[in-house]
């Protein structure tokens, strides 16, 4: 019987373990699928992204619980309120609405910032008044989290 060489050996092990040139190719309808797949994704991103914010219209403004002012959020302007305990400014801009300056000491109503999503808050617990925005939420959330 006759043994095999070293170098045929050598050969069988190395033709398992060298990679396959098909494997690497890309062919036209690889890049097609990629296309198609980055241009829904887009698509749906932009979509959802420019629908995040909902549509809003108003913003109600309530103090000791009775409304005290309705707010179109779509007109820029700043509002100054004299309330039972102090002063707050409460400025619009580009359908976002936020406490700017405020009477009470820990300013955590002026902290809070912009709120543009129907449902959002802005609550001042020493002046007792809440900011709301109102109209109609986005339908591609449920919930949201901090």
């Amino acid at each position: 019987m006759e043994q095999p060489s070293t170098t045929d050996v050598d050969n069988k092990s190395t033709a398992k373990t060298e990679p396959k040139d098909y494997l690497y190719r890309m062919s036209k309808y690889d890049g097609l699928l990629i296309s198609i797949i980055l241009i829904l994704s887009a698509s749906w991103l932009l979509h959802f992204g420019r629908h995040a914010s909902g549509i809003g219209g108003n913003a109600l403004v309530y103090e000791n619980g009775k409304l005290i002012e309705k707010i179109d959020v779509k007109k820029d302007k700043t509002i100054s309120l004299s309330l039972e305990k102090g002063k707050m400014d409460i400025e619009v801009k580009e359908g976002q609405i936020r406490i700017s300056n405020s009477s009470c000491p820990h300013k955590i109503c002026v902290n809070t910032g912009w709120i543009s999503e129907p449902g959002r808050t802005i609550i001042c617990v020493p002046n007792k008044v809440l900011v709301e925005m109102k109209g109609k939420p986005d339908p591609g959330y449920h919930a949201q989290t901090y």
